[in-house]
Protein backbone atom coordinates (compact mmCIF):
# COMPACT_ATOMS: atom_id res chain seq x y z
CA UNK A 1 0.00 0.00 0.00
CA UNK A 2 2.84 2.39 0.86
CA UNK A 3 4.53 1.60 -2.46
CA UNK A 4 1.29 2.26 -4.35
CA UNK A 5 0.91 5.62 -2.60
CA UNK A 6 4.49 6.48 -3.52
CA UNK A 7 3.94 5.51 -7.15
CA UNK A 8 0.73 7.51 -7.22
CA UNK A 9 2.57 10.48 -5.78
CA UNK A 10 5.29 10.15 -8.41
CA UNK A 11 2.79 9.94 -11.28
CA UNK A 12 0.95 12.97 -9.90
CA UNK A 13 4.16 14.99 -9.89
CA UNK A 14 5.33 13.55 -13.16
CA UNK A 15 2.22 14.09 -15.26
CA UNK A 16 2.96 17.73 -16.34
CA UNK A 17 6.48 16.67 -17.31
CA UNK A 18 5.16 13.78 -19.39
CA UNK A 19 2.81 16.14 -21.22
CA UNK A 20 5.78 18.40 -22.03
CA UNK A 21 7.83 15.44 -23.22
CA UNK A 22 5.04 14.33 -25.56
CA UNK A 23 4.69 17.85 -26.95
CA UNK A 24 8.43 18.09 -27.46
CA UNK A 25 8.58 15.30 -30.02
CA UNK A 26 6.95 15.92 -33.38
CA UNK A 27 8.31 12.71 -34.91
CA UNK A 28 7.89 9.14 -33.81
CA UNK A 29 9.90 8.24 -30.73
CA UNK A 30 10.70 4.62 -29.82
CA UNK A 31 8.74 3.39 -26.83
CA UNK A 32 11.90 2.48 -24.92
CA UNK A 33 13.04 6.10 -24.95
CA UNK A 34 9.79 7.28 -23.37
CA UNK A 35 9.90 4.42 -20.87
CA UNK A 36 13.50 5.27 -19.92
CA UNK A 37 12.53 8.93 -19.52
CA UNK A 38 9.63 8.00 -17.23
CA UNK A 39 11.72 5.56 -15.16
CA UNK A 40 14.59 8.02 -14.77
CA UNK A 41 12.30 10.88 -13.81
CA UNK A 42 10.45 8.65 -11.37
CA UNK A 43 13.72 7.47 -9.85
CA UNK A 44 14.81 11.07 -9.32
CA UNK A 45 11.56 12.05 -7.63
CA UNK A 46 11.55 8.98 -5.39
CA UNK A 47 15.19 9.53 -4.49
CA UNK A 48 14.51 13.13 -3.51
CA UNK A 49 11.51 12.04 -1.46
CA UNK A 50 13.39 9.28 0.37
CA UNK A 51 16.79 11.03 0.68
CA UNK A 52 16.09 14.63 1.76
CA UNK A 53 19.44 14.97 3.56
CA UNK A 54 22.79 15.32 1.80
CA UNK A 55 25.32 12.58 2.48
CA UNK A 56 28.18 15.05 2.98
CA UNK A 57 29.49 16.45 6.21
CA UNK A 58 31.85 19.37 5.89
CA UNK A 59 34.22 20.34 8.66
CA UNK A 60 35.08 23.97 8.08
CA UNK A 61 38.58 25.24 8.69
CA UNK A 62 39.17 26.66 12.16
CA UNK A 63 42.11 28.01 14.15
CA UNK A 64 44.08 28.91 11.02
CA UNK A 65 43.79 25.37 9.65
CA UNK A 66 43.15 25.49 5.90
CA UNK A 67 42.03 21.87 5.53
CA UNK A 68 38.40 20.96 4.90
CA UNK A 69 37.35 17.36 5.51
CA UNK A 70 34.46 15.97 3.50
CA UNK A 71 33.03 12.74 4.86
CA UNK A 72 30.22 10.38 3.95
CA UNK A 73 27.41 10.13 6.49
CA UNK A 74 25.84 7.01 4.98
CA UNK A 75 26.88 4.78 7.87
CA UNK A 76 25.96 4.47 11.53
CA UNK A 77 29.33 4.10 13.23
CA UNK A 78 31.87 5.33 10.66
CA UNK A 79 32.28 8.42 8.49
CA UNK A 80 34.59 7.49 5.61
CA UNK A 81 36.79 10.31 4.35
CA UNK A 82 36.03 11.28 0.75
CA UNK A 83 38.20 14.40 0.43
CA UNK A 84 40.74 16.24 2.51
CA UNK A 85 40.69 19.60 0.77
CA UNK A 86 43.03 22.55 1.06
CA UNK A 87 40.75 25.58 1.15
CA UNK A 88 43.04 27.99 -0.66
CA UNK A 89 45.00 27.80 -3.90
CA UNK A 90 48.76 27.30 -3.60
CA UNK A 91 50.52 30.60 -4.30
CA UNK A 92 53.52 28.73 -5.71
CA UNK A 93 51.37 28.20 -8.82
CA UNK A 94 50.89 31.94 -9.43
CA UNK A 95 53.33 32.11 -12.36
CA UNK A 96 51.91 29.14 -14.27
CA UNK A 97 48.39 30.38 -13.58
CA UNK A 98 49.26 33.80 -15.02
CA UNK A 99 50.81 32.15 -18.10
CA UNK A 100 47.68 30.09 -18.71
CA UNK A 101 45.41 33.11 -18.23
CA UNK A 102 47.43 35.01 -20.83
CA UNK A 103 47.25 32.08 -23.24
CA UNK A 104 43.45 31.84 -22.88
CA UNK A 105 43.10 35.60 -23.48
CA UNK A 106 45.28 35.29 -26.60
CA UNK A 107 43.26 32.41 -28.03
CA UNK A 108 40.02 34.25 -27.31
CA UNK A 109 41.31 37.31 -29.19
CA UNK A 110 42.20 35.05 -32.14
CA UNK A 111 38.74 33.49 -32.11
CA UNK A 112 40.04 29.98 -31.38
CA UNK A 113 37.90 29.72 -28.23
CA UNK A 114 35.03 31.56 -26.60
CA UNK A 115 36.00 30.53 -23.08
CA UNK A 116 38.07 27.97 -21.18
CA UNK A 117 38.66 26.80 -17.64
CA UNK A 118 41.58 24.84 -16.18
CA UNK A 119 41.95 22.87 -12.94
CA UNK A 120 45.33 21.53 -11.81
CA UNK A 121 46.10 19.46 -8.68
CA UNK A 122 49.34 17.78 -7.72
CA UNK A 123 48.70 14.81 -5.47
CA UNK A 124 51.92 14.81 -3.45
CA UNK A 125 50.87 17.75 -1.27
CA UNK A 126 47.29 18.21 -2.48
CA UNK A 127 48.09 21.68 -3.82
CA UNK A 128 45.92 23.08 -6.58
CA UNK A 129 44.85 26.07 -8.65
CA UNK A 130 42.04 26.85 -11.05
CA UNK A 131 41.67 29.28 -13.96
CA UNK A 132 38.17 30.72 -14.50
CA UNK A 133 36.64 28.69 -11.65
CA UNK A 134 33.05 29.85 -12.15
CA UNK A 135 32.76 28.90 -15.83
CA UNK A 136 30.33 26.02 -16.37
CA UNK A 137 30.29 23.64 -19.32
CA UNK A 138 28.41 20.57 -20.52
CA UNK A 139 30.67 17.68 -19.46
CA UNK A 140 29.31 15.30 -22.09
CA UNK A 141 31.10 11.95 -22.08
CA UNK A 142 33.16 12.82 -19.02
CA UNK A 143 30.05 11.80 -17.06
CA UNK A 144 30.70 8.25 -18.24
CA UNK A 145 33.22 8.11 -15.39
CA UNK A 146 30.25 8.43 -13.00
CA UNK A 147 28.55 5.46 -14.70
CA UNK A 148 31.79 3.48 -14.38
CA UNK A 149 31.99 4.28 -10.67
CA UNK A 150 28.34 3.35 -10.18
CA UNK A 151 28.67 -0.11 -11.73
CA UNK A 152 31.95 -0.92 -9.99
CA UNK A 153 30.43 0.17 -6.67
CA UNK A 154 27.44 -2.11 -7.15
CA UNK A 155 29.71 -4.99 -8.17
CA UNK A 156 31.40 -4.88 -4.76
CA UNK A 157 28.21 -6.34 -3.27
CA UNK A 158 27.25 -8.30 -6.39
CA UNK A 159 30.41 -9.72 -8.05
CA UNK A 160 28.36 -11.52 -10.73
CA UNK A 161 26.97 -8.21 -11.99
CA UNK A 162 29.86 -7.52 -14.37
CA UNK A 163 29.36 -10.87 -16.12
CA UNK A 164 25.65 -10.40 -16.80
CA UNK A 165 24.98 -10.22 -20.55
CA UNK A 166 22.77 -7.85 -22.52
CA UNK A 167 21.91 -8.03 -26.21
CA UNK A 168 22.67 -5.01 -28.37
CA UNK A 169 19.69 -4.98 -30.71
CA UNK A 170 20.13 -1.72 -32.62
CA UNK A 171 21.87 1.64 -32.58
CA UNK A 172 20.26 4.21 -30.27
CA UNK A 173 19.64 6.97 -32.82
CA UNK A 174 18.19 9.37 -30.23
CA UNK A 175 21.36 9.66 -28.12
CA UNK A 176 23.75 12.61 -28.57
CA UNK A 177 25.83 12.58 -31.73
CA UNK A 178 29.55 11.94 -31.51
CA UNK A 179 32.29 13.38 -33.68
CA UNK A 180 35.00 11.40 -31.90
CA UNK A 181 34.27 7.70 -32.46
CA UNK A 182 36.85 4.91 -32.09
CA UNK A 183 34.73 1.75 -31.95
CA UNK A 184 31.21 0.41 -32.47
CA UNK A 185 29.10 -2.40 -31.04
CA UNK A 186 27.97 -5.31 -33.25
CA UNK A 187 24.21 -5.49 -33.75
CA UNK A 188 22.64 -8.65 -32.36
CA UNK A 189 25.61 -9.59 -30.20
CA UNK A 190 25.37 -10.19 -26.46
CA UNK A 191 27.79 -8.19 -24.34
CA UNK A 192 28.69 -8.59 -20.68
CA UNK A 193 28.37 -5.50 -18.52
CA UNK A 194 32.16 -5.58 -18.15
CA UNK A 195 32.55 -5.46 -21.94
CA UNK A 196 30.07 -2.58 -22.18
CA UNK A 197 31.95 -0.67 -19.46
CA UNK A 198 35.18 -1.12 -21.40
CA UNK A 199 33.53 0.10 -24.63
CA UNK A 200 32.05 3.07 -22.75
CA UNK A 201 35.43 4.16 -21.33
CA UNK A 202 37.99 3.07 -23.91
CA UNK A 203 35.94 3.93 -27.02
CA UNK A 204 33.54 6.36 -25.34
CA UNK A 205 30.77 4.41 -27.08
CA UNK A 206 27.33 5.96 -26.61
CA UNK A 207 25.42 2.79 -27.46
CA UNK A 208 27.27 0.92 -24.70
CA UNK A 209 26.47 3.78 -22.32
CA UNK A 210 22.79 3.73 -23.24
CA UNK A 211 22.57 -0.02 -22.68
CA UNK A 212 24.21 0.37 -19.28
CA UNK A 213 21.85 3.21 -18.40
CA UNK A 214 18.86 0.92 -18.92
CA UNK A 215 20.11 -1.18 -15.98
CA UNK A 216 21.65 1.56 -13.86
CA UNK A 217 21.10 1.49 -10.10
CA UNK A 218 20.11 5.13 -9.78
CA UNK A 219 20.19 5.09 -6.00
CA UNK A 220 23.94 4.41 -6.18
CA UNK A 221 24.28 7.01 -8.94
CA UNK A 222 22.51 9.75 -6.98
CA UNK A 223 24.39 8.85 -3.81
CA UNK A 224 27.64 9.22 -5.76
CA UNK A 225 26.69 12.70 -6.97
CA UNK A 226 25.67 13.70 -3.45
CA UNK A 227 28.92 12.31 -2.04
CA UNK A 228 30.80 14.60 -4.43
CA UNK A 229 28.56 17.49 -3.37
CA UNK A 230 27.10 17.72 -6.88
CA UNK A 231 23.47 18.48 -7.62
CA UNK A 232 20.95 15.78 -8.51
CA UNK A 233 19.73 16.45 -12.08
CA UNK A 234 16.09 17.39 -12.45
CA UNK A 235 13.58 15.17 -14.23
CA UNK A 236 13.25 17.64 -17.14
CA UNK A 237 16.92 18.63 -17.22
CA UNK A 238 18.53 18.12 -20.63
CA UNK A 239 21.93 19.48 -19.61
CA UNK A 240 24.10 19.09 -16.51
CA UNK A 241 26.56 22.03 -16.41
CA UNK A 242 29.63 21.64 -14.21
CA UNK A 243 32.85 23.51 -13.46
CA UNK A 244 36.34 22.06 -13.97
CA UNK A 245 36.68 21.71 -10.19
CA UNK A 246 33.48 19.67 -10.02
CA UNK A 247 34.41 17.49 -13.00
CA UNK A 248 37.80 16.76 -11.41
CA UNK A 249 36.25 15.17 -8.34
CA UNK A 250 35.56 11.82 -10.00
CA UNK A 251 39.20 11.31 -10.99
CA UNK A 252 40.28 12.28 -7.49
CA UNK A 253 38.18 9.66 -5.74
CA UNK A 254 39.46 6.98 -8.11
CA UNK A 255 43.09 7.95 -7.50
CA UNK A 256 42.56 8.17 -3.73
CA UNK A 257 40.43 4.99 -3.65
CA UNK A 258 38.07 6.85 -1.33
CA UNK A 259 34.89 5.56 -3.00
CA UNK A 260 35.70 2.15 -4.51
CA UNK A 261 37.80 -0.67 -3.13
CA UNK A 262 41.51 -0.45 -4.03
CA UNK A 263 41.06 -3.33 -6.51
CA UNK A 264 38.19 -1.61 -8.34
CA UNK A 265 39.90 1.79 -8.18
CA UNK A 266 42.96 0.25 -9.84
CA UNK A 267 40.78 -1.37 -12.50
CA UNK A 268 38.95 1.90 -13.18
CA UNK A 269 42.21 3.82 -13.58
CA UNK A 270 43.66 1.10 -15.79
CA UNK A 271 40.65 1.41 -18.12
CA UNK A 272 41.14 5.17 -18.30
CA UNK A 273 44.78 4.70 -19.35
CA UNK A 274 43.49 2.77 -22.40
CA UNK A 275 41.38 5.60 -23.81
CA UNK A 276 41.83 5.75 -27.59
CA UNK A 277 41.45 9.53 -27.76
CA UNK A 278 44.97 10.95 -28.16
CA UNK A 279 44.32 14.33 -29.83
CA UNK A 280 43.78 16.32 -26.63
CA UNK A 281 45.79 16.49 -23.41
CA UNK A 282 47.96 13.51 -24.38
CA UNK A 283 49.11 14.66 -27.82
CA UNK A 284 52.24 16.65 -26.87
CA UNK A 285 53.13 14.63 -23.77
CA UNK A 286 56.06 12.14 -24.20
CA UNK A 287 54.91 8.66 -25.20
CA UNK A 288 56.57 7.06 -22.18
CA UNK A 289 54.36 9.03 -19.77
CA UNK A 290 51.24 7.15 -18.65
CA UNK A 291 48.00 9.14 -18.83
CA UNK A 292 44.59 8.11 -17.47
CA UNK A 293 42.03 10.31 -19.20
CA UNK A 294 38.48 10.81 -20.42
CA UNK A 295 37.24 13.39 -22.91
CA UNK A 296 33.80 14.91 -23.36
CA UNK A 297 32.24 16.75 -26.29
CA UNK A 298 29.05 18.61 -27.03
CA UNK A 299 28.12 20.44 -30.20
CA UNK A 300 25.19 22.23 -31.74
CA UNK A 301 24.70 24.89 -34.44
CA UNK A 302 25.60 27.65 -31.96
CA UNK A 303 28.84 26.34 -30.45
CA UNK A 304 31.05 23.36 -29.82
CA UNK A 305 32.56 22.19 -26.54
CA UNK A 306 35.51 19.88 -25.98
CA UNK A 307 36.87 18.87 -22.58
CA UNK A 308 39.22 16.37 -21.01
CA UNK A 309 40.17 15.31 -17.51
CA UNK A 310 43.41 13.40 -16.95
CA UNK A 311 45.88 12.15 -14.40
CA UNK A 312 49.38 12.46 -15.82
CA UNK A 313 51.85 10.10 -14.13
CA UNK A 314 54.90 12.32 -14.36
CA UNK A 315 57.62 10.38 -12.52
CA UNK A 316 56.76 10.10 -8.84
CA UNK A 317 54.64 13.25 -8.95
CA UNK A 318 51.30 12.47 -10.63
CA UNK A 319 49.02 15.43 -11.17
CA UNK A 320 45.43 15.99 -12.27
CA UNK A 321 44.58 18.30 -15.16
CA UNK A 322 41.06 19.13 -16.31
CA UNK A 323 40.48 21.51 -19.22
CA UNK A 324 37.05 22.55 -20.49
CA UNK A 325 36.61 24.69 -23.60
CA UNK A 326 33.96 26.11 -25.90
CA UNK A 327 34.27 27.66 -29.35
CA UNK A 328 33.25 27.33 -32.99
CA UNK A 329 35.73 24.73 -34.26
CA UNK A 330 36.51 21.44 -32.51
CA UNK A 331 39.91 21.18 -34.22
CA UNK A 332 40.94 24.51 -32.73
CA UNK A 333 39.70 23.37 -29.33
CA UNK A 334 41.91 20.27 -29.63
CA UNK A 335 44.91 22.51 -30.28
CA UNK A 336 44.09 24.53 -27.17
CA UNK A 337 43.97 21.32 -25.10
CA UNK A 338 47.34 20.30 -26.60
CA UNK A 339 49.02 23.57 -25.69
CA UNK A 340 47.60 23.86 -22.18
CA UNK A 341 48.62 20.29 -21.35
CA UNK A 342 52.17 20.79 -22.65
CA UNK A 343 52.54 24.04 -20.69
CA UNK A 344 51.39 22.40 -17.45
CA UNK A 345 53.56 19.31 -18.06
CA UNK A 346 56.71 21.39 -18.63
CA UNK A 347 56.02 23.31 -15.42
CA UNK A 348 55.34 20.19 -13.37
CA UNK A 349 58.48 18.27 -14.39
CA UNK A 350 60.67 21.26 -13.51
CA UNK A 351 58.87 22.10 -10.26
Amino acid sequence: MILLRQLGYVLHLLWPSLINVMKLFTTKVPAYILILTILLAGSILLYRELHPVKVIEKIESKNNCDIQLIRSTNFKYIKPLIFAERINEYDGFDNIKQTLNQYIDLEKSKGSIKSASIYVREFEQGRWFVVNPNEKFSPGSMMKIASLLCYLKESENNPDLLFKKIQFKAHFSEIPQQKIVTGNLVTGRYYSIKELIEAMIIDSNNDATMLLNTMMNYKIYFDLLSSLNLSIPGDNQSDYPLTTTECSKMMRIIFNSSYLSPKNSEYAMDLLTKSKFHDGLAKLIPDNVTIAHKFGERFNPVEQQLHETAIIYSGNKPYLLTVMTRGDDQEKLKTVLNSISKTVYDFMILK
